[in-house]
C-alpha cells in the first residue's frame, strides 16, 4: 500500500508540475485539522496541506483553551466541505511517518489560505518555508492580537510535533 501510495503521489506530482502556472480545481472532502484537509482529485483523494501556515496542533491548549480546535473550525468555516478551491502544488511533505501530504498554494474565491490563516491569527508562519511578507503578517496578527493572538502567545506548533527544535 505504501509502494502503491508513493508510486500514485509521485505520478500527481508530476501531473501538478507540468501546469505548475496553473491551479487545479479540487473539491474539499475532510477538514483533518487547522492546516491538513483532503480533496478530490481525478477520483483520488489527496491530502493537502497550504503552504507556509502552521496552525496548533488539534489536541494542543493554551491555558485550558481548545486552541488546536479553534484553528481546526475557522479552517472548516474557510473551506466548507464540498466546496471547490484551486490548488498550486510545491512538493510532496513526508511528515508523520509517511503521512504524505501534497504541500501547496491554496486559493478559495480569490483568497490565499495561508495568508488568511496567518494574517487572521490561526497559524503561524513557517520560518523556514515562508517570505520575509508573511512573517510579517504573522508579527501584526499578534500585535492585533488577531485571532488566537487574543489568548496570548501559544506555543509553536513546531516544538509540539518536534519538541528537540
Amino acid at each position: 500500500m505504501t509502494k502503491f501510495l508513493y508510486i500514485f503521489t509521485s505520478l500527481l506530482m508530476s501531473v501538478f508540475f507540468n501546469k505548475i502556472a496553473f491551479a487545479e480545481k479540487v473539491q474539499v472532502v475532510k477538514i483533518v485539522d487547522g492546516d491538513t484537509f483532503d480533496v478530490l482529485f481525478k477520483d483520488k483523494i489527496i491530502r493537502i496541506r497550504p503552504v507556509c501556515a502552521d496552525a496548533p496542533e488539534s489536541y494542543q491548549t493554551f491555558q485550558g483553551i481548545k486552541i488546536g480546535k479553534m484553528a481546526t473550525k475557522e479552517l472548516s468555516n474557510l473551506l466548507p466541505l464540498n466546496s471547490i478551491i484551486d490548488i498550486i502544488p510545491h512538493y510532496k511533505d513526508h511528515y508523520k511517518n509517511g503521512n504524505n501530504r501534497v504541500v501547496a498554494s491554496v486559493y478559495i474565491g480569490g483568497v490565499n489560505i495561508s495568508h488568511y490563516l496567518i494574517q487572521n491569527g490561526y497559524a503561524y508562519a513557517h520560518k523556514t518555508f515562508c517570505s520575509k511578507q508573511e512573517i510579517n503578517m504573522q508579527i501584526e496578527a499578534q500585535k492585533a492580537k488577531k485571532g488566537l493572538w487574543q489568548y496570548g502567545d501559544f506555543t509553536n506548533p513546531i516544538f509540539i510535533k518536534h519538541p528537540t527544535k
